[in-house]
């Protein structure tokens, strides 16, 4: 069978009960992440512009903007959420050989549509799985290299993982999901030359929204290729970097393992680029070890994958969403403060005299193949004293991910922390009991009702 074929039947064959109780478990957790990070991120200036648009042009109101006191047309709430799940950077990833942020473009399409239409939260783990298997099986099948040509993963193969989570939630049938992957391979885009802009984000949201309209519109008729995923000219052969070079068997294995279990959801503890966190970790953890004083650094160094340092494109900072994307910044405020959190990105922050001037302490290196046995999340941390001395720490993998995970009632804390500015501690506590009983829920709307 044809790639896009097989991907097709999985998607519609997969069902809630043939998930594994490990899986839905992980899939509530990641769920509840994501619905803290998006509350939290609705106050942003990015997330503000784009649900205003939307608001200026309000369609039918028929799905939750959350945070943001409106409903939307269906497309629209995807975007907006979408945009607004990946605005800090702190929403998960996928413990793979390429970067993904796997539930920022999917859990937006699964909640205006299963909102919508008044599905039940059997059906939205159920969906929100599907499409997160689905964009990290066609990730590995990618390789890095579709990452290192430049392309951010979570907007092109976040659209496809959105398209496959609308497909199971409308419940269409093989022939309209091929349709479907075909509509959503020719809306895909995202350049990482956008990192530390309002237009990363964007990338979670239009893959939120192009998704679910492909879906939509592949139950309605609409015509596209029916082996989109296939050949020199389909998805994999274009956006691969050597052409139609695929690892085929990530395709034969969908649901065996799932994802999501193995190699593992990723979350993170600080909203920040992943690829600075094992160097966040790696401070945090000399300082407990070895307190020091800002005063009596002279260096820092830090050894991480050529491919972070790709990522990290900004060695001087001046705003927020740049800090987010800069080792240097993100080391200086884990060694000031033994801990890195959502206020520590602002403008006023990153242009602070004294953090411009101790950034200029951190320096970077790339690590050989062989000095980072974890792919591109290793980091090797040094402190070097004025006084000569000098303190070594080596992170294989950072802090939230398989290997050293964070833990349910950590995930807890963090929703909580998220969501204070916007609901009353009752109505969060509601939101968070709910999603962790979420197979009980009949109708997801009474959920999006608490999250406007």
């Amino acid at each position: 069978m044809d790639i896009t074929g097989r991907v097709a039947n999985f998607i519609v064959s997969l069902g809630y009960d043939e998930m594994p109780d490990e899986v839905i478990s992980k899939a509530k957790l990641a769920m509840l992440d994501c619905t803290g990070v998006t509350l939290a991120g609705s106050t942003d200036q990015a997330s503000k512009i784009t649900g205003g648009l939307v608001k200026l042009f309000l369609g039918q109101p028929m799905a939750t903007v959350i945070g943001q006191g409106f409903r939307a047309s269906i497309p629209d709430a995807a975007f907006v959420n979408g945009t607004t799940a990946h605005v800090l950077d702190y929403d998960d990833g996928a413990t793979l050989s390429i970067p993904l942020h796997p539930s920022a473009p999917v859990l937006p399409a699964v909640m205006s549509l299963g909102e919508s239409r008044k599905e039940s939260g059997k059906r939205m783990i159920e969906s929100y799985v599907t499409g997160y298997e689905v964009e990290a099986k066609l990730a590995e099948a990618m390789t890095t290299g579709h990452y290192e040509k430049g392309w951010h993963t979570t907007g092109t193969l976040g659209t496809l993982g959105a398209a496959a989570a609308a497909c199971k939630i409308l419940s269409l049938g093989v022939e309209e999901t091929r349709t479907a992957l075909g509509i959503a391979a020719s809306m895909v885009g995202g350049l990482r030359e956008n990192f530390g802009t309002m237009t990363k984000p964007l990338h979670a949201g239009n893959a939120a929204r192009n998704g679910t309209v492909a879906a939509l519109l592949a139950e309605r008729g609409y015509t596209a290729s029916r082996k989109i995923l296939d050949g020199e000219s389909g998805f994999l052969g274009v956006y691969g970097p050597n052409g139609f070079r695929i690892r085929h068997e990530y395709i034969e294995t969908l649901g065996r393992p799932f994802s999501i279990i193995s190699p593992g959801l990723s979350l993170k503890p600080y909203p920040s680029c992943r690829a600075t966190h094992s160097s966040i970790d790696g401070i945090i953890r000399l300082l407990k070890q070895n307190p020091l004083s800002p005063g009596e650094v002279e260096t820092i160094e830090c050894g991480i994958s050529p491919l972070s340092d790709s990522v990290l494109i900004y060695s001087d900072p001046h705003t927020g969403n740049e800090g987010k994307f800069s080792l240097e910044y993100c080391v200086t405020r884990a060694f000031w403060e033994k801990e890195v959190n959502l206020g520590d990105f602002t403008d006023e922050k990153v242009t602070d005299p004294d953090t411009q001037k101790f950034m200029k302490k951190v320096k970077r290196y790339p690590l050989s193949e062989e000095e980072r046995p974890h792919h591109h999340r290793s980091a090797k941390i040094k402190i070097i004293a004025k006084n000569g001395s000098s303190y070594f720490c080596s992170i294989d993998e950072p802090k939230g991910s398989p290997t050293d995970p964070m833990s349910d009632e950590e995930v807890r804390r963090k929703f909580m922390d998220c969501s204070r500015m916007h609901l009353p501690k009752k109505e969060a506590n509601s939101v968070l009991e709910m999603i962790e009983k979420l197979e009980f829920v009949k109708d997801v709307s009474e959920l999006m009702r608490l999250l406007i």
